[in-house]
């Protein structure tokens, strides 16, 4: 069966393109280099810096740079200005133009009664157009309040106590559509009682102030103070409040601390206390234990509270929360309140694997928590492959696991990478702890998985790498039980070097299975830079067991189930181990004149495919020698009459940095099969079972495309064009002498096609090397095509060079059945020029020559609708159209053949 799909892209070529084209230099997170210039202006305070933050709207961390004062600042956030964004909620198409940021100022102002002033600004939806193609741009954005108001504060303390830090907040009641503002001051006070100091705001005719107080008390405790919200109207001027805190009027709670702990020895108790009524909301505070006398008092605020004790132990280094009690204090009354608490241990088993064992975990932690959440314990390191928790009694389970893992031995590719694994209803369970113990939590089994990647910026073409440093990647994931309840929820971090680079990268290790990219960011030209591609998912594989000898290792895909896989034919397999393969969208950039092939049925409002990109880093623990077999077998929306011609299978060389395009298999296995012809040999039952489907407007197809490697590192099918040159059966044609025949394509099957066809560049003369001829036109168009259908290409070639003299361009034409359908025209330039030659027209008419030397006079017409071009005597002849030879100049040239002559397209 042939079916074929829309826009299926031919690319037609003549001896050198014309002008200047944007390149994507390898790498894998790409930056296509945009900018939001935040201007910032407060006029009646003093503005000492300004930070903008552009966030993306999904979260994550953002983009950012400060500057130093005083106002007006104009702030440069370094952002990706790539086509991902999903603008309009619709699959993306061309109406998603760029990049969406919601930008925040944060405008510090000079206060000598605190240490931070800020007002906190945003603005939601900016749009950053889509630079892929284009150098980079700007966005304007602009923080100029109409006003800012002062919200004066004082906060004084009555009794045995001062005020060491207070954080204080102006917010209004509502913001305008798109935009939000607060204000904020905090500090810290030399043992001070009371505090003066101001908050700046926007005006607002309902303003909230509100804040939080921590205080140092006479006995050496700790607590903090929240400040009760008051309204306060501000849209025309400064408002002022004020807080007491009264300490005198107090209860007392004291009591003894008993604690039993066999198997511990601990290190110090705290009694923590939080308000748990309406008169004590905002209270929290901790009383250290005398450990001599195991005896506690604290004065409080009248009211109800819960307290619990706190025990830290140094061997084994942990800490645990006991159970909370409910008491009520009155004013100067004495609660008393006694703790006896044992303790045991609980034993919870960590068992690394894959490509990482325990011993590779450079740092670990574990938490537990109550069934209830109300209390923590807390292991800060691993020991013989166990958390030894030392808890109180009672019902206990894993809040969360961290691990880390460094090594710097490849220092290309660093491993820095942090992980957080966050259980809520999973296999581990629960258990009871009701005696010393211990007792064992069900062993948590972590398999991890490695890749590599690299952050990367889009230069100009034949411009100087742009310098990238510190880059940095957050990713999470969600696993659900089947029962749709929250199992566990994983979140990763990872980072390279601060040492600039054309191309940065580090190892990212992940559990198998698909995490969302949150955060991509880098240093770029001093400026911290969000990187971003496609929605963001990495699928690390399942490692699968390598035996020594000469394997064949299917490697499934984990995103689109056994459909779709991988295939690893080893040569020699000296020691066994395990293989695995990522999938990946930060796979390094295709070459030149390569896309990604794609897989999923999504076309932009111009009908082409847009995809996710999909890269493949196989990593392997087995030893082999020799040459390996890689075979990936996915879907494509190519077209099966064309799918051989375009689909290439490359491996990236990590010590070239460039893509290189495998050779075919030596077993006999064919370097391309299309799984439809032959579902047995792609290693499906039918094609249903393959993944074949042309039920649906766009027809899903299965190939299978293989490859010899001699080494691993990412992987990609990449979506080439079919091209035709100047360069015929492997003859290069130059100037007046074409090829004897036009060079014919059978259309493989019907469907609509793009072209582009584009003509040559002008020669300069030999003895003025600057000077350079013009650039041919470039053009394209869709045609609907028939199956059988031939289309005839003339491809123009570049002009000849004599010592004072230059030949100008050939055009390009596209013919069916003698008709034209592209011709794209030839630059050109003189003798005695002195500037260099004029490019080729886009439209109907040929560019004017000159007599002028610099191109000021004297002009020449160009020929019209298909005419040759004119000439002046001694100055040169014109260039030939579809159905007109240019005119001859005698010994200084001969005229331009037409198309429909005895013309080969040939140039001057």
């Amino acid at each position: 069966m042939t079916l074929f799909r829309r826009n299926t892209s031919l690319a037609i070529f003549a001896a050198v393109a014309a002008g200047v084209t944007w390149a994507v230099a390898t790498g894998v997170v790409v930056n296509y280099p945009a900018a939001i210039v935040a201007t910032v202006s407060v006029s009646s305070e003093t503005v000492s810096s300004v930070k903008v933050d552009a966030y993306l709207p999904s979260g994550g961390y953002p983009a950012t740079t400060t500057v130093t004062g005083p106002s007006p600042a104009t702030v440069n956030v370094g952002v990706d200005g790539g086509n991902w964004a999903d603008i309009d909620g619709n699959p993306l198409t061309d109406d998603d133009p760029g990049a969406v940021y919601n930008v925040y100022s944060s405008i510090y102002m000079n206060n000598p009664a605190s240490q931070n002033t800020m007002l906190y600004m945003g603005k939601y939806n900016v749009v950053v157009n889509n630079t892929t193609t284009a150098p980079s741009v700007s966005v304007p954005v602009s923080f100029n309040p109409t006003a800012v108001y002062r919200a004066n504060a004082s906060v004084s303390v009555i009794g045995s106590a001062t005020i060491s830090y207070y954080y204080i907040y102006a917010s209004p009641a509502s913001n305008p559509p798109g935009e939000m503002a607060y204000g904020r001051v905090d500090g810290g006070t030399n043992s001070q009682t009371s505090v003066s100091t101001w908050a700046p705001m926007v005006p607002n005719s309902s303003v909230y102030l509100y804040g939080t107080v921590y205080l140092q008390h006479a006995d050496g405790s700790s607590s903090q103070r929240s400040l009760a919200t008051q309204t306060v109207n501000m849209s025309s001027g400064a408002a002022s409040v004020s807080w007491t805190i009264d300490l005198t009027n107090t209860g007392h709670v004291e009591g003894m601390v008993v604690a039993t702990s066999p198997a511990a020895t601990p290190s110090g108790y705290q009694v923590v206390y939080q308000g748990a009524s309406t008169s004590t909301s905002g209270i929290y505070g901790q009383v250290n234990v005398n450990t001599g006398t195991m005896q506690y008092a604290v004065d409080l605020a009248p009211g109800d509270y819960d307290v619990y004790l706190r025990t830290n132990f140094s061997t084994p280094s942990s800490q645990t929360d006991a159970e909370r009690f409910r008491i009520t204090v009155t004013a100067g009354g004495t609660t008393v309140k006694d703790f006896n608490h044992s303790f045991g241990v609980l034993r919870s088993p960590l068992q690394v694997s894959g490509f990482f064992d325990n011993s590779s975990l450079a740092g670990t932690h574990s938490r537990l928590r109550s069934v209830d959440y109300s209390r923590q314990a807390y292991r800060w390191s691993l020991s013989g492959g166990v958390f030894d928790h030392v808890v109180s009694y009672g019902t206990w389970k894993k809040l969360y696991t961290y691990m880390s893992l460094a090594n710097s031995a490849d220092p290309l590719v660093p491993l820095n990478t942090q992980i957080y694994r966050h259980d809520y209803d999973s296999e581990l369970g629960s258990v009871d702890v009701a005696s010393g113990g211990p007792v064992d939590l069900t062993q948590e089994n972590v398999t991890l998985v490695r890749s590599n990647v690299y952050f990367d910026v889009v230069e100009p073409s034949g411009g100087p790498p742009i310098q990238v440093s510190s880059p940095w990647l957050y990713l999470y994931r969600s696993d659900l039980n089947p029962n749709g309840t929250q199992r566990r929820y994983t979140v990763a971090y990872a980072y390279g070097s601060a040492t600039p680079q054309a191309q940065s990268g580090f190892t990212v290790v992940g559990e198998p299975g698909p995490y969302v990219i949150g955060s991509a960011l880098a240093t770029v030209n001093g400026q911290q830079t969000n990187f971003r591609t496609g929605p963001g998912i990495i699928t690390f594989g399942n490692p699968v067991p390598t035996p020594a000898g000469a394997p064949s290792v299917v490697l499934a895909s984990q995103s689109e189930g056994s459909r779709l896989n991988l295939s690893v034919g080893f040569e020699n397999v000296a020691t066994a181990g395990i293989t695995t393969v990522v999938e990946n969208p930060l796979g390094p950039a295709p070459p030149e004149g390569f896309s990604m092939a794609c897989q999923d049925p999504v076309l932009d409002d111009n009908g082409v495919s847009i995809c996710d990109p999909i890269y493949y880093d196989i990593s392997s623990t087995a030893t082999w020698t020799g040459s390996t077999k890689v075979c990936i077998r996915r879907r494509s929306v190519l077209p099966n009459g064309v799918a051989e011609d375009l689909l290439k299978l490359n491996h990236y060389n990590t010590t070239t940095l460039a893509w290189e395009q495998l050779p075919a298999p030596t077993d006999g296995t064919p370097a391309f099969l299309d799984c439809s012809a032959d579902p047995a040999a792609c290693g499906c039952a039918d094609e249903a079972s393959c993944g074949i489907d042309y039920s649906g407007a766009v027809a899903i197809n299965v190939y299978q495309v293989c490859g010899m490697t001699t080494s691993f590192s990412p992987f990609a099918l990449f979506q080439g064009k079919l091209h035709f040159s100047n360069k015929v059966n492997g003859v290069e044609y130059t100037g007046p002498t074409g090829p004897p025949t036009l060079q014919q394509w059978v259309v493989p099957g019907t469907g609509t096609y793009r072209i582009t066809a584009a003509g040559a560049r002008g020669a300069g003369p030999n003895a003025n090397p600057s000077l350079k001829g013009g650039c041919g036109a470039e053009v394209t168009g869709e045609f609907v095509l028939q199956e059988g259908q031939v289309v005839q290409m003339l491809v123009g070639q570049k002009g000849t060079s004599s010592t004072n003299s230059a030949g100008g361009g050939g055009g390009t034409f596209v013919t069916k059945s003698g008709v034209a359908m592209l011709i794209a025209g030839g630059g050109g330039v003189r003798s005695g020029a002195l500037v260099d030659g004029r490019h080729a027209s886009l439209g109907a008419a040929g560019v004017a020559g000159s007599t002028s030397s610099s191109y000021a006079s004297g002009f020449i017409a160009g020929g019209i609708n298909g005419g040759g071009g004119a000439r002046v005597a001694s100055y040169g002849a014109g260039g030939g159209g579809w159905s007109g030879n240019g005119a001859a100049d005698g010994t200084y040239g001969d005229g331009g053949f037409a198309f429909t002559g005895p013309s080969q397209g040939r140039g001057g």
